[in-house]
């Protein structure tokens, strides 16, 4: 390849970069795609390519594809001394995107590698928080709140992170989650409206999920149908920008409600369709504090139940995994069948 050809490749990455910076995703991962011939002759070049595309890929919610992508940038690194950036970063997009698809043994091992190297080479202390918040987020799911408490408390000891990468909505979750279990219900509160002012598209249908559990616990009940039917809204009018695992913890909390409103069969329908989306997925973790909590939940007497026709819900959800055994496809979230029941929900849905 002559000098003129691997000028052009080189430019491929910056040009990547810029569209990064713009959300056009797909350019930019075209852009690497093009740059990685160029990058294979040096290590770093190529470890800070992976990086790149497994960063982009996180951001568009494709975090299996995220975590090869990190993969092979940790197999580039390796050739690199251990406190160079792109070996800490190769550690730090593996552990997140392995705690995204619920891999938490694996995001735990991969987030202490690079809490080590994070100290030695120069890596801004926002990054340091992401590590702390994470190990905190891993925590909560393993049900260890003590441990993830720690790790909050550690994290406030620097200053507190902006919101790229959704460092700060992640922080302002978690400390809203355990700050709930403390009975502090108050700052719990709080914490959770921050994280909602915080939160991107694909992040709300989590806060809301979670904060209605904290609610069910805590005998609110007319507060957790009102996040229970942000959930549904979120299934219903922006299915592209709702993870499978929002979705399916969505539809615990629906078949928590019914079972305390005494509507047994739809709580079972429900919470069976919730079960078969955690499961194919492989959220373990989530599964069993999702499980834990229906089966806990308090019956009511006398209340009206005043939701929407989860019914109805059950059928558009189980169209929408038909034939696929690992949750819906990114195809079959942008197609119309959602939008056929959407009327039932009036003024409650969005648009799409």
């Amino acid at each position: 390849m002559n000098r003129s050809n691997q000028g052009s490749m080189a430019i491929h990455f910056e040009r990547g970069y810029r569209l990064f910076q713009r959300r056009w995703y797909a350019a930019a991962l075209w852009e690497w795609q093009q740059h990685l011939p160029t990058a294979r002759r040096d290590p770093a070049d190529l470890a800070r390519t992976f990086n790149a595309m497994s960063t982009t890929l996180m951001e568009q919610g494709e975090d299996r594809q995220a975590f090869i992508k990190a993969e092979l940038a940790r197999d580039a690194a390796s050739q690199l001394p251990s406190d160079h950036p792109q070996a800490f970063y190769a550690h730090l997009n593996g552990a997140l995107a392995a705690s995204q698809v619920g891999d938490l043994e694996i995001a735990r091992g991969l987030a202490e590698v690079a809490l080590q190297r994070s100290a030695s080479n120069g890596i801004s202390t926002d990054r340091r928080v992401q590590i702390m918040v994470m190990f905190a987020y891993i925590a909560i799911n393993s049900e260890q709140y003590d441990v993830a408490r720690s790790w909050l408390a550690r994290a406030e000891e620097f200053p507190h992170p902006n919101n790229v990468f959704r460092i700060r909505w992640a922080q302002a979750l978690n400390e809203a989650i355990c700050r709930g279990l403390a009975g502090d219900r108050e700052a719990s509160e709080a914490g959770f409206a921050e994280a909602l002012d915080l939160a991107g598209p694909g992040d709300a249908a989590n806060v809301y999920a979670e904060r209605g559990w904290m609610r069910l616990r805590d005998a609110d009940i007319s507060g957790a149908i009102a996040d229970a039917r942000e959930v549904v809204d979120g299934l219903l009018s922006v299915p592209a920008f709702l993870t499978l695992r929002d979705a399916a913890d969505g539809l615990m909390l629906l078949s928590a409600l019914a079972r305390a409103h005494g509507a047994e069969a739809l709580s079972s329908q429900l919470y069976m369709q919730g079960f078969a989306w955690l499961a194919t997925a492989g959220w373990r973790a989530k599964l069993r504090r999702s499980t834990r909590s229906v089966q806990h939940t308090p019956r009511l007497r006398g209340n009206d139940l005043n939701a929407p026709k989860w019914a109805e819900l059950v059928r558009v959800t189980d169209a929408l995994t038909a034939d696929e055994h690992r949750g819906p496809s990114r195809a079959q979230r942008f197609g119309q069948v959602v939008h056929q029941v959407a009327g039932q929900f009036g003024a409650h849905s969005g648009h799409d």
